[in-house]
Formats: structure tokens, sequence, C-alpha cells
């Protein structure tokens, strides 16, 4: 199981300009999605590291295929999922994680890129995940189609009726 060690970044010795690496998110990675409901997965993140004198620009992207379940039938779907994420890290006295601005202490010597490739998936999941056309089960297609439900209402009991003529 991949730790989050896997995913730091020692600076510390890079030389000024950009690097670039090259990170696997397997199933052990996609285990801490749980609770979007991301059941397996497999991917990669690409991080472009730029070193500066003065700060350091990081630009992640990350490329997956995951599984989960469709909103609308609840079976399992495939998912494509991109995602990008660019951080400006400076130096200063206190240590601020913000969105897109870093502050680092100035003894710091490297950075866990974990939580923001975790942040650069999650971000990029869609909001609403469906089956493509027809992809659906459709004996739950069936429970969910509007003529259904309107069969149901004309199917009242007509002692309710009663009820419409109190006023």
């Amino acid at each position: 199981m991949k730790k989050k060690q896997d995913f730091v970044l020692p600076f510390s010795g890079l030389k000024m300009g950009l690097h670039t690496y090259e990170y696997e998110l397997d199933q052990s990675f996609f285990e801490a999605c749980k609770d979007f409901d991301v059941t397996t997965g497999s991917g990669n993140a690409i991080v472009a590291f730029e070193k500066k004198e003065t700060m350091m620009l990081l630009s992640l992207k990350v490329s997956s295929k995951v599984e989960t379940n469709c909103f609308r039938c609840n079976e399992p779907t495939a998912l494509s999922v991109e995602g990008k994420m660019n951080v400006v890290i400076k130096f200063g006295d206190n240590e601020e994680l913000e969105d897109e601005l870093w502050i680092l202490p100035r003894e710091a010597y490297q950075i866990d890129l974990f939580q923001p490739i975790y942040e650069a998936f999650i971000t990029s999941l869609p909001t609403r995940i469906v089956h493509e056309d027809k992809g659906c089960n459709p004996d739950v297609l069936k429970y969910l189609s509007p003529e259904e439900s309107r069969s149901t209402k004309e199917e009242i009991d007509p002692r309710w009726n009663e009820l419409n003529n109190l006023n």
C-alpha cells in the first residue's frame, strides 16, 4: 500500500529550473477516496515543479480511470477523471496552506504532494455520475420512469374520493 511518504518531494537539493515527476495512483490511493464512493481505480499524476530564487511553482495534472456507482441506478460504472491544480510556494515565518498559495517555513526542505493530488482528483469528479446512454439497469429505470408514477396516482382507493367533498 502506498503511504504518504511515497508522495514526498524533497526540494532542498534541487537545482534551479523545471523538474518533472510522475506518481502512480494505484488501488491504495483510491482507498483514500472511499468517502466519495470510488471503489477501484488506477491512474497517474504528473507534477511539474519549478524552483526559482524566491519561490517555487507547482503544477499538477491527474489522469485516472475509476469505478464508482451510478447515481441513477446504483450499478457500477467506469469513469475517466482529469484534473489540474497550480500552486505558488513561497517562504515566510508562518506556515499557511491556502488553495493556490502556500507559505512554508524558511527551514522547510520538502513538501507532501499526497493532499494536493488527492484534492485535484476529488475536485475533478463530476457532481452527478450516471451511465452513458442506455447503460443503466432497465429493471431500476422502470421504477423511475414518470409513466409509472402517473399510473400509481390514478389507482387511488375510491373511498378517499369522499374527502374531496368535505369543502
